[in-house]
């Protein structure tokens, strides 16, 4: 029983540091067809661990014909996911809030109706429009971007249809790391083992 406690005792200070979440703001963009895509770029840097959990949230969406645009989010090493292509209709989107997020989302944005704000997976593609300057496959989930890292990560919005216009006020990339344990708990862990060596070989 002893060992047992021990153990999990070792266990629980290995488990003792938390995910971090790291936040990288980005500016407005403008959504028409003029024949290029418009790009935010966002210097991911500080990253202390493995990537569990990747967001992408849009704030004050806008378009008069949202039905006309995509949106594609690449990592530093070239992985993507799409976030969007061709939602709702000819219905025109008025400072909508939306976030990506493989965990909260429930469903993809709809390709038909009216648009509202909310918490979506990615993924949904009516068109399969071709982006300026990146082709796919895209990937389908955040998850998708993990393989990622310290680096320059873009978000490709495009309005791929002449006659119709719309802004993004803001964009926020929120990355997720399972934090590398502390130099300390590290040492509590081997001293923890170490004794329990000792206790068997004494036996």
């Amino acid at each position: 029983m002893k060992k047992f406690l021990l153990i999990a005792a070792l266990a629980s200070v290995a488990a003792a540091s938390q995910a971090t979440v790291f936040s990288f703001t980005g500016g407005s963009l403008t959504l028409d067809s003029d024949g290029a895509p418009a790009l935010q770029n966002y210097n991911v840097s500080g990253l202390d661990g493995a990537i569990v959990r990747v967001e992408l949230l849009m704030n004050g969406v806008s378009h008069t014909f949202p039905d006309d645009i995509g949106a594609v989010l690449v990592n530093n090493v070239g992985n993507s996911a799409i976030l969007f292509d061709g939602p709702g209709a000819g219905i025109a989107a008025v400072s909508l809030d939306w976030r990506f997020d493989d965990v909260d989302g429930v469903t993809t944005l709809p390709t038909t109706g009216a648009l509202s704000s909310g918490t979506f997976l990615p993924g949904q593609n009516q068109y399969n429009d071709i982006f300026t300057n990146i082709s796919g496959p895209f990937g389908t989930t955040m998850a998708g971007l993990n393989t990622g890292g310290n680096g320059t990560w873009t978000l490709h919005a495009e309005d791929f249809v002449f006659g119709d216009v719309g802004t993004i006020n803001s964009t926020e990339l929120r990355i997720t790391t399972d934090a590398v344990p502390e130099p300390a708990s590290m040492i509590a862990l081997g001293a923890g083992l170490l004794a329990l060596a000792r206790r068997r070989r004494s036996k």
